[in-house]
C-alpha cells in the first residue's frame, strides 16, 4: 500500500503536523481498503459467485465475509478467491452453509 506523502506544512507546529500525519493516514488506509472491497467485487463476479446473502467487510486488509453458502466446497472456493486478492492481510471466515 502506497503511504500518504508527507505532510508539506514547514513551519507548523509539531502537534497540528502530527495530527494532520495522522489523517493522512487513516485516508490512505481507507482508499485501500474501499479499492480491495471493489477488486473483491469484481473478482467474484467474474467467478460467477452469488453475491446476493453475502457481505463483505473491509478493515486495515483483513476481510471478512459473512453470509450462507450451498456447501462446503462454495465455501473454499469463494475464501480462496479472497487470499488471492493483493492487500488482503487477514480473513476472517464469518460464512456458514446453508440448510436446504
Amino acid at each position: 500500500m502506497a503511504t500518504s506523502s508527507p505532510v508539506s506544512a514547514y513551519g507548523l507546529p509539531a502537534k497540528l503536523r502530527a495530527t494532520i500525519e495522522r489523517f493522512q493516514e487513516r485516508r490512505a488506509k481507507t482508499t485501500a481498503d474501499k479499492s480491495l472491497a471493489l477488486r473483491l467485487k469484481h473478482a467474484m463476479a467474474r467467478e460467477n459467485v452469488a453475491l446476493a446473502g453475502l457481505a463483505i467487510y473491509v478493515n486495515h486488509g483483513a476481510v471478512s465475509v459473512y453470509g450462507a453458502v450451498p456447501d462446503a466446497a462454495a465455501r473454499e472456493s469463494l475464501l480462496a478467491l479472497v487470499a488471492r486478492q493483493p492487500g488482503v492481510t487477514r480473513i476472517v471466515d464469518h460464512l456458514r452453509l446453508a440448510e436446504g
